[in-house]
């Protein structure tokens, strides 16, 4: 390391003794070259395996349950007060800006040529890089997805007359049995395209984390979900999840993952999650992955042609492909599935065993019993967001 610090030194020194330009090579281990002239290197240092995303809540924020799948903050990403707009952000930035346009967009200068989450890389999810939520705060928040803001919109009435501060909003309280005391208070900042707030007072919307680039669905990337909750005009006192420019600047409200030593399905249970919103992997894969200490999750092939992929936010089963759950005392396995695919998703799975029953919706698919292992084999195309294993 030492070595490599002293030549770097010289050939940055050797740089200023002659007009030629010199160039610093680094070639990887496949044979390919990264090269870069001296007179444009500022510095050069070796990247440490410090988490980027080390826990960074600020002290003024404060985890509200209302009885969902996640729990919410009761502030926007970047705010003092919960009538304050927080920081302004365009998809997939993770920094506030003075400028919301294309031209200062950070994937692409217009619709046409996205650089990243478009048509070629099939991306619809944000990734940790560019979640402002998980970027700034850090630990396990991150943006909500649609399916989030969904459940949310669902399960909570909805006051557009609210305010808070002097400030107009929306305030979202829960119907989930036990949870009715439980809100929060969405301020109505509108947005901003380039440096003009747009419907200030009027519209509550916030970014989720995905964009319209699916393959079960019209795909639009340049395009990403916002949840609207008009309080004025001719949409007043309706809401919905709208596709909207990527460019805007928007405010996010942050999520973050039950505890799962908290309340729960299972009641006194111990929980195993895998969570594809929080996932890191991508690929191909067979084998095991340790949920924790006790509840390994193993994908197995058990076809000729498919092999167990894992996409951004889920996992992939296709037909022979199975998922087994291993552990001590298995009492409930509930797996999620991406709700963008068809409906008989939850169906497409045969388990081992016998008690397996799913949501009328058939978004869910539910293991109950007595067992150390338990094996689903895929009938078809599965994409599993989701497994929570209680024992």
């Amino acid at each position: 390391m030492k070595k490599l610090t002293i030549a770097i030194a010289a050939l940055m020194g050797l740089s200023t003794m002659t007009t030629e330009a010199q160039i610093f090579q680094i070639e990887k281990n496949d044979g390919s070259l990264i090269e870069l002239e001296v007179s444009n290197i500022k510095e050069m240092r070796f990247k440490t395996d410090a988490n980027p995303y080390d826990d960074k809540t600020p002290d003024n924020v404060e985890i509200v349950d209302l009885g969902l799948s996640v729990n919410w903050a009761s502030v926007n990403l970047g705010a003092e007060t919960v009538y304050e707009p927080g920081n302004l952000f365009a998809w997939a930035e993770i920094a506030s800006k003075e400028w919301y346009s294309w031209s200062t967009y950070k994937y692409g200068a217009s619709a046409a040529s996205l650089t990243k989450y478009n048509q070629s890389d099939a991306l619809s999810r944000l990734q940790n890089e560019d979640d402002a939520a998980k970027n700034m705060w850090g630990g396990d928040w991150r943006m909500p997805t649609r399916a989030e803001f969904q459940e949310l919109i669902d399960n909570c009435d909805i006051d557009y007359t609210a305010t808070e501060g002097g400030y107009s909003g929306v305030r979202l309280t829960s119907k989930v049995e036990g949870y009715e005391g439980a809100s929060i208070f969405l301020p109505a900042c509108g947005w901003i395209q380039d440096e003009y707030p747009t419907y200030d007072g009027q519209l509550s919307t916030y970014w989720t984390s995905e964009c319209v680039n699916s393959a079960t669905e019209i795909s639009m990337p340049s395009f990403a979900f916002a949840a609207e909750f008009w309080i004025a005009g001719d949409y007043a006192n309706s809401c919905q999840i709208n596709g909207t420019y990527r460019y805007l600047g928007r405010p996010v409200r942050a999520v973050v993952p039950k505890d799962n030593q908290g309340e729960n399905p299972g009641g006194d249970d111990k929980v195993a999650v895998w969570d594809g919103a929080t996932s890191t992997a991508s690929g191909s894969f067979e084998g095991d992955m340790a949920l924790n200490d006790d509840i390994t999750m193993t994908l197995t092939k058990n076809s000729a042609i498919f092999q167990p992929v894992f996409q951004t936010g889920y996992f992939l089963l296709r037909n022979k492909n199975s998922m087994t759950i291993k552990g001590t005392g298995l009492k409930k396995i509930v797996l999620t599935f991406n709700p963008d695919t068809e409906a008989s998703t939850a169906d497409k799975l045969m388990p081992s065993q016998e008690t397996y029953t799913t949501s009328d919706d058939l978004k869910t698919g539910t293991w109950e019993g007595t067992a150390d292992e338990v094996t689903f084999t895929a009938t078809g195309g599965v994409q599993i967001t989701k497994v929570e294993v209680y024992y």
